[in-house]
């Protein structure tokens, strides 16, 4: 299982050992978490059909399919989510509309939720992000809460249903939230078209009834449901996904068939 690079590999491996072990004790073999260091790694190894099972972002998924690569979206963690913007309690800025020209902390340049979501609506108000701010990408919502209160930044950008943990109860009176996104469509899992029909089934079945720990939901499912790729392609044309890519990314086209995970 290939999952984005959204944070840390820790983390990474952390948010996903449950469904890991899930599918695990449902095909009868063992479901090894994979991440790369980078975007670029991953798309090249998305690209390259290098995973059995795929977990890319929101906009991977949506220039993977675009590009033509023979990937199939089976499912994704349900309900959506939404992506905040925060400024400090006693900021002036309270609307999109007063976000020129100022410093705004972002998770990371691909994530929807941390940042995309906000470039394209600025995108669509005739505001430049890249051009118009000094944008700094670090990494977690911790660090774009730090980077707001201790005035590195005017703004943050992180998913709101992070912002609303317990943990960042004692700083969220000193923050105010200005705006928050349509949903977003959480991260899909993907598999290649070329994947065996029986198999893609059984990892379909073992993904629909996964119960999320309630106690240990760090990826904050209530439950996965079927989508399909037309879905992600539908959302990347509602919000611009395909005019945010980098230009310069040109993933590695060699497609070939993938090890078959295993068979009951």
């Amino acid at each position: 299982m290939g999952v984005f690079p959204y944070s840390n590999p820790q983390k990474v491996v952390t948010d996903y050992p449950h469904i890991a072990e899930k599918i695990s004790k449902d095909l009868g073999c063992k479901v090894k978490i994979y991440t790369a260091t980078t975007y670029e790694e991953y798309m090249n190894k998305a690209s390259n059909l290098e995973y059995d099972i795929f977990v890319p972002c929101v906009s991977c998924i949506v220039k993977l399919v675009t590009n033509k690569v023979p990937l199939e979206v089976i499912a994704a963690g349900y309900p959506p989510f939404k992506g905040a913007v925060i400024v400090r309690h006693d900021s002036k800025i309270d609307s999109l509309n007063k976000l020129k020209g100022i410093k705004i902390a972002a998770v990371v340049e691909h994530s929807f939720g941390g940042y995309l979501f906000l470039k394209y609506n600025l995108q669509s108000m005739g505001i430049d992000i890249q051009r118009g701010n000094f944008v700094s990408f670090v990494g977690k919502t911790d660090n774009v809460l730090i980077s707001v209160l201790n005035g590195k930044a005017d703004v943050g950008v992180t998913r709101l249903d992070v912002l609303n943990e317990d943990i960042y109860l004692n700083v969220r009176k000193d923050l105010k939230v200005i705006y928050e996104s349509d949903p977003i469509l959480n991260f899909p899992f993907v598999v290649s078209k070329s994947m065996d029909k029986e198999l893609k089934l059984s990892i379909k079945q073992s993904l629909f009834s996964y119960i999320p720990d309630k106690s240990n939901n760090s990826l904050k499912y209530e439950k996965i449901i079927e989508t399909t790729s037309e879905d992600y392609v539908m959302f990347g044309k509602k919000h611009g996904i395909k005019s945010l890519f980098n230009p310069h990314f040109k993933g590695i086209l060699l497609y070939h068939h993938p090890q078959k995970l295993c068979f009951r």
